[in-house]
């Protein structure tokens, strides 16, 4: 005979509804109803104890009791009488450790502030700092210019790269992005393979006619104080920002 499986054997036993086979079953088979009776003692036996454990403890007369039996071990023992075998200590953390390692324990306890206390610290998230990385920091390349044109190359940009153009005070011209990236500069010009973003691309407002391609393609461009855009930018109140499709 196949006997229930030791979940139905909970389920019954926390009622949880079974289907009618195994409800017959255990009508007709003395060891599934063993089981079941087995199982509902342990549930009682184990909220008892964690209830005893839920109750304040009172030290100082713990300490007097202690103390009490320690003085009446030493006056059996100097009466020359030998001392009995010692039976097990159990403290309260002993105790309770034993019961949370027992098979089925936390499954017996519903509504226990005990199982409420270790439920909470072992669900506690991780500090955000074990989450989070470390920020990466860019790399990129600054080279001053003393008149225009002024023409940024992106080259390699992947797809979905964030492209930032700011233009700023001074005279000059820089661009910043993943590590990995490798950057080289001649009169007038400066040229980056990318490998990944943000990218920020800084001209100087001084200078006014500035251009920037990427991948081959002009997204934007100044010239007699008038920008024109190759690549439509993003929405963005911050500063120019293109999205490389």
């Amino acid at each position: 005979m196949s006997h229930l499986t030791e979940r139905t054997i909970l389920e019954l036993r926390d009622g949880v509804p079974v289907d009618a086979d195994a409800s017959a079953h255990l009508d007709e088979c003395a060891v599934c109803r063993t089981a079941l009776e087995e199982a509902e003692a342990r549930s009682v036996d184990i909220a008892s104890a964690l209830t005893d454990l839920d109750e304040g403890f009172d030290v100082a007369s713990a300490r007097e009791a202690v103390a009490a039996r320690l003085a009446g071990r030493a006056t059996t023992a100097g009466g020359g009488r030998r001392p009995s075998a010692r039976a097990p200590f159990w403290t309260l953390g002993r105790a309770a450790t034993f019961l949370l390692l027992t098979t089925g324990a936390l499954s017996a306890l519903p509504g226990s502030p005990v199982r409420d206390f270790i439920s909470s610290r072992s669900l506690d998230p991780p500090a955000p700092s074990a989450l989070m990385p470390a920020p990466i920091e860019p790399v990129g390349m600054r080279m001053s210019v003393q008149d225009g044109p002024v023409i940024v190359e992106l080259d390699q940009v992947p797809p979905g790269t964030s492209i930032e153009v700011l233009l700023v005070p001074g005279s000059s011209v820089a661009v910043r992005a993943a590590p990995g990236s490798s950057f080289s500069s001649a009169q007038g010009r400066m040229q980056a393979t990318i490998v990944g973003g943000p990218v920020t691309v800084e001209f100087p407002d001084a200078i006014d006619e500035v251009s920037l391609t990427v991948n081959g393609r002009t997204y934007l461009s100044r010239k007699d104080g008038n920008l024109l855009f190759g690549f439509a930018p993003e929405q963005d109140p911050e500063g120019i920002r293109f999205i490389v499709p």
